[in-house]
């Protein structure tokens, strides 16, 4: 299954859509803010990310 990074500054939607993915079988990491998206990914690169374009500091165009 893929591997899954979740970013969001919305905590309620990241939770309730890591816990709909993660029942598909895919591993799913979440990230509040792009700095700690980043630290994530460069540890362990996603097969897939997917971000909320409008978030405090850097966004999430900026993040891609």
């Amino acid at each position: 299954m893929a591997s899954i990074l979740l970013v969001n500054d919305d905590m309620e939607w990241l939770g309730s859509l890591a816990v709909a993915i993660a029942a598909e079988g895919h591993t799913v990491r979440t990230a509040t803010d792009s700095e700690h998206a980043l630290l994530l990914a460069k540890s362990a690169p996603p097969d897939v990310v997917v971000t909320d374009c409008a978030m405090p500091g850097l966004d999430g165009v900026g993040l891609i």
